[in-house]
C-alpha cells in the first residue's frame, strides 16, 4: 500500500543526531542514496548551527496594544462566545495584544509547509489590521468550515468521520429528541479546536500555544507583529507544551530554547513526512446487565 506524503520542515537541529535521523527515517519514505546523503548533510548542518545558539532565555517578544478602535467590538463578541472560556482554563491573566512574531518560543518542532503555503496566500498584507484581526482572532462566523467525510456501518452501529484537518476532535456530548418520531438520541458533537491564535507567558517565557502555522505564514509574509490572545500561567501543564512530540521542558527552559524564526534558519530541515488524517469512530451497542437495587437517576 502506498502512502501519501507532505513537504514538512522540522527543527531537527534541536534534537540529538540519533533522534534527528530517527525522526526522518521513521516516516517510511524510501530515499535514494543521493537523497539520504544530502539529508544527512542537512541534519549535521542543523546540529552544528544549534550548537552556536546561546542566550535564548533573554529573548523575549515585544508586546504592544491593539488600537481600541479596531478591537472593542471584536473583543466583546469573543468574550461572549461560550467556547472562549476554554482558552482560560488554569490561566491567571489574559489580554488581547499584539506580539512580536519571530522571537516567540516554540515547543512544536514540525510544520506542514504545504499548509503554510496556502495560509501565506490567504494572509493579509502587512499594515492591514482589520483583515489581520480576522485572520488571527476570528469570530465564530468568520471561521472556515473544514471538509469531513462521514459514514455509517449498520451492521456494527458504527459512525466514522474522517478529515485531513488534524484539529478535528470530539467535543461535548449532545442529546435530544426527534420531534417527528419521538425517538431520543445521544452522541457527541465534533468540530475544530479553538480558532484564535494564542501565546502563553510562562514565567516570562512567551511561547506560541495555538496557531503555529498561521504565525509562521505571517512571518513569511513579512509581518513583524500579530494580534493574539496573550495568556499567563505559572502551571507548565496549562501551556499546552507537554505533548509527547513536543520539545522537552528542559530545552524550553535552556539558553538554546527554539524560537519561531529558527524555522527560517539552518536549524530547520525540509523533508517528506507521511500525510496524516484524523479518523473518529463512534460505536453504539446494547448490553443486558443484572439490575441493582438502586433506581436509575432519571427515566428517558
Amino acid at each position: 500500500m502506498g502512502y501519501l506524503f507532505q513537504n514538512s520542515k522540522s527543527l531537527l537541529g534541536f534534537f540529538t543526531e540519533a533522534e534527528a535521523f530517527s525522526i526522518v527515517k521513521s516516516q517510511g519514505f524510501q530515499f535514494s542514496p543521493k537523497q539520504e546523503e544530502e539529508l544527512n548533510s542537512k541534519v549535521k548542518e542543523a546540529l552544528k548551527h544549534v550548537s552556536t545558539i546561546a542566550g535564548r532565555r533573554a529573548v523575549i517578544s515585544d508586546v504592544k496594544e491593539i488600537p481600541i478602535q479596531h478591537m472593542a467590538d471584536r473583543e466583546q463578541r469573543l468574550r461572549n462566545d461560550p467556547a472562549f472560556a476554554a482558552h482560560l482554563i488554569d490561566i491567571s491573566e489574559f489580554s488581547l495584544s499584539q506580539v512580536e512574531i519571530g522571537n516567540l518560543h516554540v515547543f512544536q518542532p514540525n510544520l506542514n509547509m504545504e499548509y503554510v503555503r496556502r495560509l501565506v496566500a490567504k494572509a493579509p498584507e502587512p499594515g492591514n489590521l482589520p483583515d489581520l484581526l480576522r485572520f488571527c482572532l476570528p469570530l465564530r462566523e468568520e471561521v472556515e468550515e473544514f471538509p469531513v467525510v462521514g459514514g455509517f456501518n449498520p451492521s456494527t452501529n458504527t459512525f466514522t468521520l474522517m478529515s485531513e484537518n488534524l484539529d478535528m476532535r470530539m467535543l461535548a456530548p449532545v442529546e435530544g429528541k426527534d420531534p417527528n418520531t419521538g425517538n431520543r438520541f445521544f452522541g457527541f458533537a465534533y468540530g475544530g479546536g479553538l480558532p484564535q491564535i494564542s501565546v502563553v507567558d510562562y514565567k516570562g517565557l512567551l511561547m506560541i500555544k495555538n496557531g503555529y502555522h498561521r504565525a509562521y505564514a505571517l512571518l513569511e509574509k513579512g509581518h513583524k507583529f500579530m494580534p493574539c490572545l496573550l495568556l499567563k500561567t505559572d502551571d507548565y501543564q496549562a501551556t499546552g507544551a507537554t505533548g509527547t512530540d513536543f520539545f522537552t521542558f528542559e530545552l524550553m527552559q535552556s539558553d538554546q530554547s527554539p524560537i519561531l524564526s529558527d524555522f527560517q534558519s539552518p536549524a530547520a530541515v525540509a523533508y517528506p513526512r507521511r500525510l496524516i488524517r484524523v479518523v473518529a469512530s463512534i460505536h453504539g451497542e446494547v448490553h443486558w446487565v443484572p439490575a441493582s437495587s438502586l433506581p436509575l437517576s432519571h427515566s428517558p
